[in-house]
């Protein structure tokens, strides 16, 4: 395993309320884009981590955003995105 256990990490974080989904987007987003090396992922790593960070790119923490723009989610949808990521994660190891 490589770089991909720092978003583990992240999830695992914003999970257990030890950073907030405002910070968790941020972090996630910049990891995704600028230092998370592809190559080294498996194909259900890549199309997990890709599923989550579709996700976190729509988040709003501003109802009345989340109410005019139908795309945007709010914080309970990035919870279960990043709780069926990982519980994907952990059905791959198996």
């Amino acid at each position: 395993m490589g770089n991909e256990k720092n978003l583990i990490n992240l999830m695992e974080a914003v999970l257990s309320e030890n950073i907030s989904v405002e910070r968790f987007r941020g972090q996630y987003e910049n990891f995704w884009n600028f230092e998370l090396e592809t190559d080294n992922l498996s194909t259900i790593e890549c199309k997990v981590f890709e599923e989550v960070f579709d996700v976190v790119v729509w988040y709003s923490p501003f109802p009345e955003e989340r109410a005019q723009i139908p795309n945007y989610v709010d914080e309970a949808t990035v919870l279960r995105a990043v709780e069926d990521a990982l519980s994907k994660l952990c059905e791959d190891e198996r």
